[in-house]
């Protein structure tokens, strides 16, 4: 009786070693089995695709929300996460300007805008508020400075929601302005 007991103790010790062992030969076998398989369609491909397109595209949102709520921006001297950073409050003016410039200026000159950043984003951000190429001149800036000023100015507008809309954008097309004026910054700085 005693060494039929230590080989059945023997064998539970090396149960998981002899199912994984089994296992395999199994799988082997069966997958050594001729079967006949249908050609993939191309229904069956495109099902493919768009799963690895939304798999993709799920692991994507995933990531963005991770960097959206872990990465830390400092903002006019705070530090916040980075959704709170982005002013979502803008973004349907955004899209409005950008579907404007879009029409006004088409595919090509949207293209010869992105094409024309050299680098420094204050005089391109202005450039593209004020809706000019690199390549303007100084009158060219002034007149446009002008234009949008006289078009964005508060006392034109008649609900308080777009006399503050319009308070901000003359705030930054005079930003704008004073960016890629030079003369008129030297007027405006105190005397020292």
């Amino acid at each position: 009786m005693g060494p039929f007991v230590l080989a059945w103790k023997a064998s539970l010790d090396n149960m998981m070693i002899l199912s994984s062992i089994a296992s395999c030969v199994v799988a082997n076998y069966k997958s050594s089995m001729p079967t006949s398989r249908p050609k993939p369609s191309d229904t069956l491909m495109c099902h493919r695709l768009t799963a690895l397109t939304g798999g993709c595209c799920i692991v994507g949102l995933l990531w963005i929300s991770c960097l959206g709520y872990n990465v830390k921006l400092t903002k006019d001297g705070m530090e916040m996460p980075l959704h709170e950073a982005f002013e979502w409050d803008k973004l349907p003016t955004y899209v409005y300007d950008l579907y404007f410039y879009f029409i006004r200026h088409g595919f090509s000159g949207m293209w010869n805008q992105l094409s024309d950043q050299d680098g420094n984003s204050g005089v391109v951000d202005a450039l593209g508020l004020l809706e000019l190429y690199s390549s303007a001149t100084d009158d060219e800036i002034e007149k446009q400075c002008r234009e949008k000023s006289k078009q964005w100015h508060p006392d034109r507008h008649r609900s308080e929601e777009d006399k503050l809309r319009a308070q901000n954008r003359f705030i930054d097309i005079q930003k704008a302005c004073d960016i890629l004026l030079p003369k008129r910054r030297k007027t405006q700085r105190p005397s020292e």
